[in-house]
């Protein structure tokens, strides 16, 4: 029975390692009845067990990932000239022109250069002051040709109208200096930057 809970992987284990144990004890005292039920309690198990691999696999490929590196690939294939694979790696309410797109992948390489890396960093917010219904904003540094920029993205995992989107809904590159980037420029009033968190104020 352990190992039909599919949504409890240690439980499920645990129904197939009682089931070799079952076995053994039906191979043993050949009396003892319930191979039928200790093999089926074996497959179940390993067939959990695969299944929660591919899952796992899955999650960090379609959503982990995007989210520690945030639209990297899209941003890259922009600016070598791809501005569908750009578009494609956002959530657009309302889809900007072409001319739009690859006039902020301009702006963004016109200041910084190529995109060479992106991470997640931790900006001293706990995730749910940064949580959203379905998404997270998601505080990031991005390593252009010029040097380190911060930035900051909406992570869409989930829409009522489209269910698992695994989109971006905005990027903000911030620059004090010289003025914050937004993409979209649509979506600039809600990716304002967030103000500073008292419990986590130096008071420099």
């Amino acid at each position: 029975m352990c190992s039909v809970i599919l949504f409890c992987l240690p439980i499920s284990v645990l129904g197939g390692v009682l089931g070799v144990k079952a076995l053994r004890e039906v191979r043993i005292r050949p009396a003892v009845r319930g191979r039928g039920l200790a093999m089926a309690a074996i497959v179940i198990a390993l067939l959990n067990i695969g299944l929660w691999s591919a899952g796992a696999v899955w999650w960090h490929a379609n959503f982990r990932r995007p989210m520690l590196h945030g639209p990297i690939e899209a941003i890259r294939a922009g600016q070598a000239g791809d501005v569908a694979s750009f578009r494609a790696g956002f959530i657009l309410d309302s889809v900007p022109s072409d001319e739009a797109c690859a006039g902020f992948l301009n702006d963004l390489t016109a200041r910084y250069g190529r995109l060479l890396a992106m991470r997640q960093v931790d900006d001293g917010r706990a995730p749910p002051d940064r949580y959203q219904l379905g998404s997270y904003r998601i505080p990031y540094q991005m390593e252009f040709e010029t040097g380190p920029i911060m930035a900051e993205g909406l992570f869409v995992i989930s829409t009522p109208q489209e269910g698992l989107v695994a989109r971006f809904a905005w990027l903000a590159v911030r620059d004090p200096a010289r003025g914050d980037m937004v993409f979209p420029a649509s979506a600039a009033p809600e990716a304002a930057a967030l103000p500073p968190d008292p419990a986590h104020d130096d008071g420099s």
